[in-house]
C-alpha cells in the first residue's frame, strides 16, 4: 500500500480565504438580523452570506417535538463547552451556545432536550457503558450523540453508529464540517463519527507553538508569521531560531532556568505529525495500514533529539509547567502547548505572545499538519437506535451551520482576549491550525501508538528504527482485526 498521507489531505488553505472566512463568521455572530429560511423546500446556500451560514435543508415544522442532544457534561472531564446552555449568563461561550440552540429550536420548531453525561474518564467510563448498553437494547436515547472519540472507536464493532454519509441531508462537504480531520478517520470510506463546528475539544487540545514576541523584539528577530504564509516554516527554520538564540548565561555547562532557552516545553509527537508522519494512514480505498520507518521518520526523530538534547541552552523540557511558563515569559523563545492555553496567555505572561503551527518537514511539504487533541476529543455520531434519521440529519445540518455562525466566533473571542484583539496574524495562524487538524488512527485505535513511543524514545535517546521493528508487526495484526470489524458491520 502506498505510504502517503496525501490521500487524506485537503488543498492548501490560502491565507486570504482564511481571513475572509473569519470575518464572515464574526459578522454572522454579531448581526441582529433574523436568519429565516426561504419558504420553498429547496433549501438555501451552504456558503456564508451577510446573514451568516445556512444549511441546505428543506423548511420543516416538527410541531414542538422533543429532540435529544447527548454529550459530556460541561462539568465533567473534557466536557464539551460548545453543546449545552441553560440560558444567558453573560459569558461569551455560554451565551453563544444558548443563541445557537435557540436558533435551531426555532428553525425546526423542536424542543431541545439536553442530556449531559457526567463522566470522570475520557474513555471507557460512564458514557461508554451507556452506549454499550444501548447497542444491546436498541432503545432510542438520543437524536445526536456527541461521543468521546476513543469510546466511538471502541464501539464501532457493536454496530452502534450510522454512517453519516448515508443520513439524509447530511453534507460532509459543507463548511461547518472539518474536512481534513474527517477524511483522516474515514476507514473503508465509512464516516461513523465526524467533527464539525459544534465540537471544540479536538481543537482545545491541539498543540501549536507559542513564541515570545517581546524576546523576539529585544533580540531583533523576525516573527515567524511570514515563513508560515510563504510555506517556509520548516523544522530547519525552527532550529535556526533555537540554536541562534540559546545561551548558557550562568556558565555552568548545562541548561537551567537562568539561561536563554530556545524551547521551554515540548510534546514530541506533534513534530512527527507536523511533518506529515503518523503511525497509520489510509490508502485510496480507505484501508488503514501502519506506516514503515523511513528516512523522513529518522530525520524528524533527529530534530526532536536536537531540540531536547542538542546543547546546554537550546531547550529545557521542564516537568514543572509553572517553571516552563515562567522561563518562557522571562526569556524563552518558543513553547509547545495546547490551543486552550491561549485563553490563559494574558493572565500568565507579562510578555506579548504569538502563535504559529508546528513546522513542516521541509518546503516541499505542501500543507501544514496539526495533531488534533484526541484524548478528550468528542465527535458527532448518530446512533442506529435513532428513530427518525431524516429529522436527525436536517437538525444536525442546521446545528452545524448555526455553530459556524455562533460557536466558532465565540471560540475565537474566548481565546483572543482584549489584549490580543489586534493580532490579526495570530488569528490567521489559529485558522491554519484548526483547518490542518488530523487524527492519527494508530493513537485513537491504540494499534501500536508508535509515534508516541518514538517520541518518548527521542527524549531518552533510544533507537527509533529498533522501536519500529519491535512494534509494527503486532500493530498491523490489530489493524487487520479492525478492518474485519468494519466488514462485519457493512
Amino acid at each position: 500500500m502506498p505510504g502517503r498521507l496525501g490521500g487524506i489531505c485537503m488543498k492548501k488553505i490560502i491565507s486570504l480565504l482564511l481571513i475572509l472566512s473569519f470575518v464572515l463568521t464574526v459578522l454572522a455572530c454579531c448581526t441582529e438580523k433574523d436568519q429565516k429560511n426561504p419558504s420553498d423546500s429547496s433549501g438555501t446556500s451552504q456558503t456564508g452570506t451577510q446573514d451568516g451560514y445556512k444549511a441546505n435543508v428543506p423548511a420543516v415544522d416538527y410541531k414542538g417535538a422533543t429532540f435529544i442532544l447527548m454529550g459530556r457534561s460541561r462539568d465533567a472531564a473534557w466536557g464539551e463547552m460548545g453543546l449545552f446552555s441553560d440560558g444567558y449568563d453573560s459569558t461569551t461561550m455560554n451565551d453563544a451556545v444558548y443563541n445557537r440552540n435557540s436558533k435551531v429550536e426555532a428553525a425546526c420548531n423542536i424542543k431541545l432536550e439536553q442530556i449531559e453525561v457526567y463522566d470522570t474518564l475520557t474513555s471507557s467510563g460512564v458514557f461508554y457503558k451507556m452506549l454499550a448498553e444501548n447497542a444491546a437494547s436498541g432503545d432510542y436515547i438520543a437524536d445526536i450523540c456527541c461521543a468521546g472519540l476513543i469510546d466511538a472507536c471502541s464501539l464501532i464493532s457493536q454496530n452502534i453508529f450510522v454512517d453519516l454519509q448515508t443520513v439524509p441531508y447530511v453534507d460532509l462537504n459543507a463548511p461547518w464540517w472539518q474536512q481534513r480531520i474527517n477524511e483522516s478517520v474515514r476507514i473503508l470510506n465509512k464516516q461513523y463519527f465526524g467533527f464539525n463546528d459544534m465540537m471544540l475539544n479536538d481543537k482545545c487540545d491541539t498543540y501549536l507553538l507559542y513564541f515570545n514576541k517581546t524576546v523576539f523584539d529585544d533580540n531583533q528577530l523576525e516573527y515567524p508569521y511570514q515563513h508560515v504564509y510563504d510555506g517556509t516554516w520548516t523544522n530547519e527554520k525552527l532550529l535556526e531560531y533555537i540554536m541562534g538564540y540559546g545561551q548558557d548565561m550562568n556558565g555552568n555547562g548545562y541548561c537551567d532556568p537562568e539561561d536563554k532557552i530556545g524551547f521551554t516545553y515540548l510534546l514530541n509527537d506533534t513534530f512527527f505529525v507536523g511533518a506529515g508522519i503518523t503511525g497509520a494512514a489510509l490508502d485510496e480505498d480507505g484501508y488503514p495500514y501502519m506506516l514503515d520507518f523511513t528516512q523522513k521518520t529518522s530525520d524528524v526523530y533527529d530534530v526532536i533529539t536536537t531540540v531536547v538534547k542538542g546543547g546546554v541552552y537550546n531547550s529545557y523540557n521542564f516537568g514543572d509547567l509553572d517553571t516552563a511558563r515562567a522561563c518562557f515569559d522571562e526569556k524563552g523563545l518558543f513553547m509547545n502547548f495546547h490551543m486552550l492555553h491561549m485563553q490563559e496567555v494574558a493572565a500568565y505572561y507579562e510578555s506579548d505572545v504569538g502563535i504559529v503551527p508546528c513546522p513542516k518537514y521541509d518546503e516541499a511539504q505542501k500543507d501544514y499538519y496539526s495533531r488534533a487533541g484526541y484524548n478528550g476529543a468528542t465527535a458527532v455520531t448518530i446512533l442506529t437506535s435513532t428513530e427518525n434519521l431524516e429529522r436527525a440529519g436536517i437538525v444536525l445540518e442546521i446545528f452545524g451551520a448555526e455553530s459556524k455562525n455562533y460557536i466558532s466566533p465565540a471560540f475565537y473571542e474566548k481565546l483572543f482576549t482584549d489584549r490580543y484583539t489586534n493580532d490579526e496574524e495570530s488569528k490567521d495562524m489559529l485558522s491554519i491550525v484548526i483547518n490542518s487538524e488530523i487524527i492519527d488512527l494508530d493513537q485513537v485505535f491504540k494499534w501500536g501508538e508508535i509515534i508516541v513511543a518514538a517520541s518518548s524514545a527521542a527524549g531518552r535517546g533510544g533507537s527509533a528504527a529498533t522501536l519500529y521493528s519491535r512494534i509494527l508487526k503486532s500493530a498491523q495484526v490489530k489493524v487487520d482485526a479492525t478492518i474485519e470489524n468494519y466488514f462485519d458491520i457493512q
